[in-house]
């Protein structure tokens, strides 16, 4: 473990059954949220099976923390009002551009299986949700934006639309009244 001085006696590994499940294939496995017992801060591991004379006989661990996930979301640059989010297979935020979804801790949203879009109330607001779980890390992707600002584009046209048809009615009114 590079947080520790090497040598240093470390203790049995919080997240055994992803590590488990790395040994028992040979793909990496990422485990759910969970609080490190060295850094005691809330940390994913990437475990990785390392196979000596092709049996896997041991587990790198690679640890990462949430906020690297979350600069990655920010990064993104989504429009005004899009949010996104990335929740582990309990159901636990790992990361999110919205601060009033990072800071419950839990998807208001229940269990989302498998790709989907759903619309539902988040925060007071009725929004249009799509979410994607990745077959790799077990984690689920999301994206929501307010059902308002999808329409706004649609209810500008109608307006537009609404607006050019009443000049059209009154200058043809007004013309049939000149002639």
């Amino acid at each position: 473990n590079t947080r520790v001085p090497f040598g240093t006696e470390l203790p049995r590994i919080t997240a055994w059954e992803a590590a488990s499940q790395a040994l028992g294939s040979n793909r990496p496995v990422i485990s759910n949220v969970i609080v490190g017992q060295v850094s005691n801060r809330k940390v994913f591991n990437v475990n990785v099976p390392v196979s000596v004379n092709g049996q896997n006989r041991y587990v790198l661990i690679v640890t990462d923390e949430p906020p690297r996930i979350a600069r990655v979301l920010v990064e993104q640059g989504l429009q005004q009002d899009w949010r996104s989010a990335v929740i582990d297979g309990k159901g636990e935020i790992i990361a999110s551009d919205e601060p009033m979804a990072a800071s419950t801790g839990q998807f208001p949203v229940g269990a989302l299986k498998g790709n989907g879009t759903v619309e539902t109330v988040l925060g007071g607001q009725d929004v249009f949700l799509q979410y994607v779980k990745s077959e790799l890390s077990g984690w689920t992707s999301v994206v929501w934006a307010p059902i308002a600002t999808l329409n706004a584009p649609t209810d500008a046209l109608w307006k537009t639309l609404t607006a050019v048809s009443l000049i059209a009615l009154l200058a043809s009114s007004a013309l049939a009244f000149l002639f």
